[in-house]
């Protein structure tokens, strides 16, 4: 069986096509490079405790999604929280980490926020704790 010319440069066109949609899923959803850690840099929160914090929770620093807990570790002062961040956002030092609940349902994430000009904390909730680099 022959494949006359029009015949191949439609399958020329069609695995272009399929390598760059692969590509975009690989790259663009799946985040490979995330995964693998490129981009990425970790922070150790210490709390005093979890209120259901779970890993591959989100992090956000002022309502945006920065980052996600790559473990929770129980501690004898409370648990450690590491946190794995984007390293294209910019995060200061000095932060509040704060465990809140997304919806009734119970689903944790941590809220990095900043503290108010005289150093105390915005937040007076018991499972706050500072966060540092």
């Amino acid at each position: 069986m022959r494949l006359n010319k029009l015949i191949k440069i439609q399958l020329a066109i069609f695995v272009v096509v399929a390598v760059v949609a692969a590509a975009l899923m690989v790259f663009g959803y799946i985040k490979v490079p995330a995964l693998l850690g490129f981009g990425q840099y970790t922070v150790t929160v210490q709390l005093p405790r979890a209120g259901g914090l779970y890993k591959n929770g989100n992090v956000t620093y002022r309502g945006t999604e920065v980052g996600r807990v790559a473990e929770v570790r129980l501690t004898d002062t409370g648990v450690d929280a590491i946190l794995s961040l984007r390293s294209d956002i910019p995060i200061p030092s000095g932060l509040d980490a704060q465990v809140h609940s997304v919806s009734g349902a119970g689903e944790q994430y941590v809220a990095l926020v900043p503290r108010s000009d005289n150093g105390r904390p915005r937040s007076t909730r018991p499972d706050a704790m500072r966060v540092t680099k």
